[in-house]
């Protein structure tokens, strides 16, 4: 009787394999890993959003096509590790949101398609050879905006301005581009940016208190770290009446007083729509030209405006968005 169970035991998890492995094999069903870098209200839209333009291009979750969602919660080894798992499965694509997630799985194949999103710029982390001709199996879209358009809007909120603070984490790299050409125009403008980098949540704080003695405005590109930490951004540049511009616009709601910012959501569904045509194979990574955001809009907290005693500037108070509160 033992010999029989153990028989029939064995028998079902042979055919139980078997069944997974034909499930795997399914030509019409396309697997698609996703890495993304941090759990952060802009990334997540940017997922929701790729799987709505994936949708709407044909590739509907569960009937033909899987997803493998991965949060590296910011730990690097996490990465590598969820990376490799997605070669191992060989998956037909990879969604990398974030550019250390980008930069990760690029390091574990040079075969599979990967697509990135929320990365400002390609070229300059090393995932492109150009905008135009990527030149790799790495294509995808920016999130950058004109970094003109920011400083523009930080000095209609603080038109007396002389010294403007620029925050940033010192290990995300697309922050210390964005950094650098925010110095730049403000330098152009004759003013004086003064820079800051923080290594991780613990010193932001701390490190605006000193700040915000030295400064009349304050600049936070889209930054992972201080993504993550507005209310504490908030608090201090609020009480210290600081004017604070953000690269994003879900950290103008979370603490930032305005932003010229894009849509992550909308952001994500044009990164499907690209994704589509590579699994169908209308598009190659090295030759699909890296695309930005199709729109941008000024917003600004409404809450935080009131904090700082400011009023909208009239210049774009027909233009001008208030962004949406979780505690409204």
């Amino acid at each position: 009787m033992k010999k029989t169970l153990a028989l029939l035991m064995s028998l079902g998890l042979v055919l139980g394999g078997c069944s997974n492995s034909a499930d795997n094999q399914d030509p019409n069903m396309k697997h698609v890993g996703v890495l993304q870098i941090i759990a952060h209200g802009s990334l997540d839209q940017a997922y929701e959003g790729f799987k709505d333009g994936m949708a709407e291009a044909g590739y509907v979750e569960g009937e033909n096509v899987v997803y493998d969602f991965q949060n590296a919660e910011g730990d690097k080894s996490n990465m590598t590790t969820i990376a490799q798992k997605f070669v191992a499965d060989e998956d037909d694509l990879i969604l990398a949101i974030g550019t250390e997630a980008a930069q990760t799985v690029s390091q574990e194949t040079s075969e599979i398609p990967i697509i990135g999103t929320a990365i400002t710029d390609y070229v300059e982390v090393g995932l492109a050879d150009s905008n135009e001709k990527p030149g790799s199996n790495v294509t995808g879209l920016s999130d950058a905006t004109p970094m003109d358009r920011q400083i523009d809007l930080l000095l209609q909120f603080a038109p007396d301005a002389q010294n403007i603070g620029i925050i940033y984490c010192s290990s995300e790299a697309n922050s210390k581009i964005q950094a650098d050409q925010a110095v730049a125009e403000i330098q152009a403008r004759g003013l004086n940016p003064i820079v800051k980098t923080v290594a991780d949540q613990t010193v932001i704080s701390d490190t605006l208190q000193s700040m915000v003695l030295d400064i009349d405005a304050l600049y936070i590109p889209s930054d992972n770290t201080l993504a993550s930490a507005m209310g504490a951004v908030e608090t201090v540049t609020t009480d210290a009446k600081i004017p604070t511009i953000v690269a994003v616009e879900k950290m103008c709601a979370d603490g930032g007083l305005a932003s010229v910012g894009i849509d992550y959501y909308d952001l994500g569904k044009q990164t499907g729509y690209m994704a589509a045509k590579v699994l169908n194979g209308e598009a190659d990574p090295a030759t699909t030209p890296i695309e930005t955001a199709e729109d941008s809009t000024i917003y600004y907290n409404e809450q935080v405006l009131n904090e700082l005693g400011l009023t909208l500037p009239e210049s774009i108070q027909d233009t001008a968005l208030p962004v949406e509160q979780e505690n409204e």
